[in-house]
């Protein structure tokens, strides 16, 4: 597909798409307006990625289409109570990374790596999912919204810089998603519709940067970095608008990030092990 028309389908469309959802959702009632958020960031993630990748298979059978299909079952997360939330968060939060991990699992990994990687991605997919909407609960959304938009930029730079063209798209697409809610957060810091948008957003960030250090060239200490970066919503914030404290640290994790994968990346990347199948990004 010509990039320019990649551009405009996988990030243009979505924000439109988002962008009207969310747009609606200021004019709605109080009661529907976390419905309507979460529904705009999963109709946003759910097309972009769609576009970038094309027809999706049943059952998934690659990381990504996990990820997609993760939004469907987020929009229910959003709308229940804390408890219930936190719960299905975990059922959700290890099925999908076993789930997109199992390439790995079957051809790579080995001993006690498998175990490691597992426990390493699903803490950092369920700290990050929780902390995102503890901090909102608590505080503005903005201290959440912003720390998860700034890490989905940077990360898409990451991906795309390491090797992987298609998961530094869907990055973008996530990116640009997230920045339409965090500059919504500024106009409405207490919307109820933030939250619930970023409920469904924060698990396809992380699961993002796993796949691109499972699947792509992304090192591992640079998804870990990037990976907590979210947790940067929890960091104590000076009172006013823009959460400078969850931001600047955000921003540390993240750019620590960047600079590792950039970093490796000059250095060459290693061969892929044999009997490991090729992945199409």
């Amino acid at each position: 597909m010509d990039p320019v028309a990649l551009f405009s389908k996988a990030v243009l469309l979505p924000a439109l798409l988002g962008g009207l959802v969310l747009g609606g959702a200021h004019l709605a009632p109080a009661r529907i307006q976390p419905l309507m958020g979460a529904l705009a960031m999963a109709m946003a993630w759910m097309v972009g990625g769609s576009v970038v990748l094309g027809a999706m298979p049943w059952p998934p059978v690659e990381a990504p289409h996990f990820l997609l299909l993760l939004g469907a079952p987020a929009v229910v997360v959003a709308l229940l109570p804390p408890a219930a939330g936190h719960a299905l968060r975990a059922l959700l939060a290890a099925g999908v990374v076993y789930g997109m991990s199992e390439p790995k699992r079957a051809y790579a990994w080995e001993g006690a790596t498998g175990p490691l990687w597992l426990g390493l991605g699903l803490g950092l997919m369920l700290g990050a999912w929780v902390a995102i909407d503890e901090a909102a609960r608590r505080r503005a959304p903005a201290a959440s919204a912003l720390p998860l938009a700034l890490t989905a930029a940077v990360g898409a730079m990451a991906l795309g810089a390491t090797g992987s063209v298609v998961y530094g798209q869907l990055g973008g697409v996530l990116a640009t998603a997230l920045g339409l809610v965090a500059a919504s957060t500024l106009r409405s810091p207490a919307a109820p519709w933030s939250r619930a948008a970023l409920t469904v957003g924060t698990p396809a960030v992380v699961g993002m940067l796993l796949a691109g250090a499972w699947f792509s060239e992304l090192p591992a200490g640079a998804a870990v970095l990037l990976g907590l970066a979210p947790l940067a919503a929890l960091a104590p914030k000076a009172e006013g608008r823009l959460p400078v404290g969850p931001l600047a640290l955000s921003l540390l994790l993240s750019l620590g990030g960047l600079g590792w994968g950039l970093a490796e990346a000059g250095m060459g990347s290693t061969a892929a092990p044999a009997g490991m199948p090729a992945e199409p990004w």
